[in-house]
C-alpha cells in the first residue's frame, strides 16, 4: 500500500503542472498583445493587462476593457474598442497614454485600476515632467497642470 502512495503521489502532481501550463497557455493564447500593454482578442475586443493585488499580494493577471470619462454620457462608460486607436496607442510616462485622438490615465489600485480620458487636455501639447517637477504635477499642457490625470491648476 505505501509504494501505491509513493507512485501514486508523483503522478497526481505531474498531472496538475501540466494542467496549470496548458491553462496559461489558453489564457496568452485568448488576448495577444499589441503593444504597451493594450491587447486584443479574436474578435478584436480591445484591453488593457494589469494586476488585481486585491485577493493575494501576488497578484493575479486581470485584462481592463473599458475607458471611463464624464464625457461618455450617464454611465460614463464606453469599451475601449470604442476609444482606443491600437495603431497609434502608446505609453509616454506616469501612468500615461495616448493616441491620436485623446490622452488617457492609468490609475493604479489594488483590484487592478482604472483606465480613463483625461479631461480638458490639449492633447497636441501635452508633456510629462521630469522628476524634480513630480511632487506638484507629473504632466501639463499649454493650460494646465495635472496630477494622476486630474487637474490640479
Amino acid at each position: 500500500m505505501k509504494t501505491f502512495f509513493v507512485v501514486l503521489i508523483p503522478l497526481f502532481l505531474l498531472s496538475c503542472h501540466k494542467y496549470a501550463v496548458k491553462n496559461k497557455e489558453q489564457i496568452t493564447e485568448k488576448y495577444m498583445l499589441i503593444k504597451d500593454n493594450l491587447y486584443k482578442d479574436a474578435q478584436n475586443n480591445l484591453y488593457f493587462k494589469t494586476l488585481d493585488r486585491s485577493q493575494n499580494s501576488l497578484g493575479e493577471t486581470r485584462y481592463l476593457n473599458v475607458v471611463y470619462s464624464e464625457t461618455f454620457g450617464v454611465n460614463g462608460i464606453k469599451e475601449m474598442k470604442e476609444v482606443i486607436d491600437p495603431a497609434t496607442f502608446k505609453y509616454v510616462g506616469n501612468d500615461y497614454y495616448r493616441d491620436k485622438s485623446n490622452i488617457y490615465f492609468f490609475y493604479i489600485m489594488e483590484d487592478g485600476g482604472t483606465f480613463s480620458l483625461v479631461k480638458d487636455v490639449d492633447k497636441n501639447s501635452f508633456k510629462i515632467v521630469n522628476e524634480e517637477e513630480k511632487e506638484h504635477h507629473d504632466s501639463y499642457d499649454d493650460k494646465h497642470r495635472f496630477k494622476k490625470g486630474e487637474i490640479v491648476k
